[in-house]
């Protein structure tokens, strides 16, 4: 992403139509960004949503207090926008996802008529559209069921995740209210059923979560099933990596990702790491023994001053 209007095109609707309403998970989230997101999906400045008085966007966040967030959004604060209060969490339950199921119609008095999925690796901040590397994977489905099966299983995943997290992870106002008479999450529960309706028949989704099992033995069982020869390249990046120890040892994320079983013999394994962020990686790397894994910092191609 050169620009961070790229990373606010998640929320542009397709030509000719309007955003109707959307779901927005992440770890963090800044309100400049998400007034910023608000204005390219409804194409309405804060006093015109305000006066609309709709509520189209529900925020779901880590539930964790830090030094810079201790409470949800007040309401109206980014109007059309509401944020659901998170319930208490353990220390070890962290909610990394980042994804934003969304929802277009053809007025702002129809229903909808496509969705979009977008997978990031970003919070919905400036920090992240405008300082940081960060990947973004979309896709972008009719109602009409005209797109390809498996992305509706992969879209019908993604409601089905969001459904399950709210529940166990946030408090619904309207939980116990008649759906008719719901007039805060109404929206939502049409983006929800919408993302139901797609799903074909035998899905296989590539959507994984962690909610009811850890990732990695997901992604090895997906590997296993969609590579059909090993592979002779294995490329990871991540911000920052395991805390370093006093010995110098292999970090056990480069051991996990070597027993995935999916490579040849002669496999490159690249590792990409900023350097003052190299953690456990950092103190293996610098005795010379990267033991089969080539250490790159990452740099930005397009010249932006990206991180």
């Amino acid at each position: 992403m050169s620009e961070p209007e790229t990373f606010l095109d998640v929320f542009e609707p397709p030509e000719g139509m309007i955003g109707h309403s959307a779901v927005v998970v992440a770890m963090t989230a800044a309100e400049d960004f998400l007034e910023a997101a608000m204005q390219r999906f409804s194409g309405l400045r804060p006093r015109q949503r305000a006066e609309l008085g709709i509520i189209t966007t529900y925020l779901m966040l880590d539930g964790h207090a830090t030094a810079a967030r201790r409470t949800v959004l007040p309401p109206a604060r980014v109007p059309g926008l509401h944020e659901f209060q998170p319930k208490p969490v353990g220390p070890e339950l962290l909610l990394h996802a980042k994804l934003a199921l969304l929802a277009f119609a053809t007025s702002r008095t129809s229903e909808p008529v496509y969705l979009r999925l977008a997978i990031l690796t970003a919070n919905f901040t400036y920090t992240s559209a405008r300082q940081q590397l960060e990947l973004i994977w979309t896709l972008d489905v009719p109602l009409d069921t005209s797109a390809p099966k498996q992305d509706r299983a992969d879209l019908a995943a993604a409601g089905t995740f969001v459904t399950t997290l709210l529940d166990r992870w946030f408090y619904r106002e309207e939980k116990n209210v008649p759906a008719k008479r719901r007039r805060l999450t109404s929206r939502l529960d049409t983006l929800l059923k919408c993302a139901a309706s797609v799903e074909p028949a035998n899905p296989r989704p590539r959507f994984i979560h962690s909610l009811e099992e850890p990732l990695y033995e997901q992604i090895r069982r997906h590997l296993h099933k969609g590579i059909p020869s090993p592979r002779n390249f294995l490329l990871c990046g991540s911000g920052f990596y395991e805390q370093p120890s006093k010995k110098a040892e292999k970090p056990t994320v480069l051991t996990k990702l070597e027993e995935l079983g999916v490579c040849t013999g002669n496999v490159r394994r690249v590792a990409l790491v900023e350097p003052e962020k190299a953690g456990a990686l950092g103190t293996w790397a610098e005795k010379g023994m990267t033991d089969g894994w080539t250490v790159a910092r990452p740099i930005d191609a397009l010249k932006t001053n990206r991180r």
